[in-house]
């Protein structure tokens, strides 16, 4: 009639099973935690990389325009320009990756020379 079921007097629950509970739920932490390490370090690795950008130098100002305009990148910007952009511009199909660092807005700077 006893609806709860009690261990008997002197009776103790098997220590093995406890220890296994607590050695499971000791890797589960210990893998999420590794996990989470893992993350931290592929986000440092790509917040720290500096090696993303290119570098076009001409001898001169003229040169540059010239080359800007023949390109047709003049109304991407003067200067700076977005690796994307320039992609899409040039009709080249890149992997986007969401997960990097923050997005950059390049705004274009008409010259008024």
């Amino acid at each position: 009639m006893n609806k709860f079921k009690f261990p008997k007097f002197g009776e103790k629950e098997p220590e093995k099973h406890i220890v296994e509970q607590a050695e499971e739920k000791a890797e589960t932490i210990k893998s999420d935690l590794m996990n989470g390490v893992t993350e931290m370090h592929k986000k440092f690795a790509q917040d720290t990389d500096t090696e993303f950008f290119i570098c076009i130098a001409f001898q001169n100002r003229e040169q540059k325009e010239e080359f800007i305009k023949a390109k047709g990148w003049d109304d991407l910007g003067d200067k700076y320009y977005s690796g994307l952009q320039i992609a899409e511009k040039e009709q080249i199909t890149l992997t986007k990756d969401e997960n990097m660092r923050k997005a950059f807005k390049f705004k274009p700077i008409k010259n008024t020379l």
